[in-house]
């Protein structure tokens, strides 16, 4: 059996071994982890410099699109506005009834709307309006968001993308209901790496009667161009659990500061 001694040396040793190997994971930490977060910050803030709400107050769009409602295609017209206070209306017409999304103001105590299955416009699932940002530009609304509120963090990254998951954090309400609250406001964005043009924004939409269910949404865009120095996705491609809801094709644009 070993002695006390040997006992001795051998946990000094494992405690010396244990406090090196964690310390140098705090370094780690240090070295990697600070400059990825201050690297995404720098991104973040770069990335918003063309949609400050001080250049930039609201975007119209207008353009054509086509729906996917099931297995069915619908072509028409659709307007796309939205505003650096949260504000966004899609508007799309066709030689049916025509249907719409509306988001209002995040000072306003209006809910969202959407068009049903029967061609009216009625109140969206209160689980459903926690989103910052209407998805067809969410520049504008996710650049101006308070960030005493809303916190940004590094998401999955590569080489061409880096992502930014983003939530509202519900401080001034109770803990569990903040938890609940602050997942259904919860998106994700990825920006091309030399660019940083917004390429892909990821959510969840839920049904109606079921705020735990979920629908993932995933939205992509393309062919940039400037408008009044901001740029402006001419493409604007909408998936519902991987399959395509909305194909825009945007053919004007106008920026009003």
């Amino acid at each position: 059996m070993p002695s006390t001694t040997a006992w001795g040396k051998f946990c000094q040793f494992s405690f010396h071994w244990i406090r090196q190997r964690l310390a140098y994971r705090l370094a780690l930490a240090i070295v990697f982890c600070v400059p990825i977060a201050a690297h995404a910050q720098d991104m973040w803030s770069k990335a918003a410099a063309p949609y400050r709400p001080t250049l930039v107050k609201s975007i119209t769009m207008t353009g054509t699109a086509t729906r996917f409602p099931g297995s069915n295609q619908r072509q028409g017209n659709v307007t796309l506005k939205m505003s650096s206070l949260g504000m966004g209306i899609l508007l799309f017409e066709d030689q049916y009834s025509p249907i719409e999304e509306t988001i209002p103001e995040r000072a306003s105590s209006k809910p969202c709307q959407k068009t049903d299955s029967a061609g009216n416009l009625v109140d969206e699932a209160w689980h459903n309006c926690f989103l910052p940002a209407p998805w067809f530009l969410p520049q504008l609304s996710l650049f101006s968001l308070d960030s005493s509120q809303w916190t940004h963090t590094l998401g999955a990254s590569g080489t061409d993308m880096i992502g930014i998951d983003i939530r509202n954090e519900f401080y001034d309400h109770p803990k569990q209901e903040a938890a609940v609250l602050s997942n259904l406001s919860s998106v994700s964005a990825y920006f091309d790496r030399p660019s940083l043009f917004l390429t892909m924004y990821c959510y969840t939409l839920h049904p109606l009667n079921n705020a735990n269910a979920g629908v993932p949404a995933v939205v992509l865009y393309s062919d940039y161009r400037m408008i009044s120095g901001v740029p402006i996705p001419f493409r604007i491609k909408q998936y519902l659990a991987s399959t395509i809801a909305f194909d825009i094709q945007i053919e004007n644009a106008q920026v009003s500061n």
